[in-house]
């Protein structure tokens, strides 16, 4: 290529590097954020668990994995906390065998 065009496309440091306006935000300091708590870009992920929660079917479970930071123990948390699943009522059984008169 011609060096004059490469020339002409030639882009300095100062024109790559953006400006924030310090105005411009609503905070002082980072410190002054508070965390975020919802897990962002885990929609699939997000759907699945919330169809095994709300799936009443015996014997489903739902595996969650992922790497350490990657938010699945706050998915899994804001799930239920928006879901509020209804725990089953769970039977007891009692067997009774009458020694004396089996029958």
């Amino acid at each position: 290529m011609n060096t004059q065009v490469l020339h002409h496309f030639r882009v300095s440091d100062e024109q790559l590097y953006w400006h924030v306006d310090k105005h411009a935000l609503p905070f002082n300091s980072t410190k002054d954020i508070k965390p975020a708590v919802q897990v962002f870009g885990h929609d699939t992920a997000k759907d699945a668990l919330t169809y095994a929660i709300e799936c009443q079917a015996p014997g489903l479970n739902a595996y969650v994995r992922g790497l350490s930071g990657s938010g699945r123990k706050t998915l899994v948390k804001q799930i239920f906390a928006e879901i509020k699943p209804k725990a089953r009522v769970q039977r007891d059984f009692c067997y009774v065998h009458n020694f004396t008169h089996p029958n």
